[in-house]
């Protein structure tokens, strides 16, 4: 019998930061996905607290949504427009199209909020990107 040496007493349950604004860094770069119930596509970007508030603070899920086929012209713009600002929050260029790679080691402040969730308890998401690190605000 082969035995696992592992000390789960260790183990600790990841927590939320609480409300305010941070410094985030892109781990990664983007992935482009498309929900399995909606269909729509989306990007998903890992974001992880440059001082976290603990040792166990969860990284940050990011979804950006993706104008679709389906999507009224007014919809559409408004997925582009929040993809524009996050994107120059970010100090990503998109005047050629947008490098996924392009996100990875970006840092920016953020307003972070707390969603709390009967099935995965608390969990930070972004209310608003503020700019990038060493520019003005956005």
């Amino acid at each position: 019998m082969t035995l696992l040496d592992v000390n789960l007493s260790e183990a600790k349950e990841p927590v939320a930061a609480p409300e305010g604004e941070y410094e985030l860094t892109c781990k990664g770069p983007a992935v482009q996905k498309v929900g399995a119930s909606s269909g729509k596509p989306y990007l998903n970007i890992r974001f992880e607290f440059v001082d976290p508030p603990s040792d166990n603070t969860d990284a940050i899920y990011h979804i950006a949504s993706l104008p679709a086929e389906e999507d009224s012209p007014s919809d559409a713009n408004k997925k582009l427009l929040r993809l524009k600002k996050m994107c120059d929050a970010l100090g990503v260029d998109y005047s050629d199209g947008i490098d996924l790679e392009s996100f990875a080691g970006t840092s920016v402040f953020a307003i972070v909020g707390v969603d709390s969730d009967a099935e995965y308890g608390d969990r930070n998401n972004i209310k608003r990107f503020i700019g990038e690190i060493g520019r003005a605000s956005c």
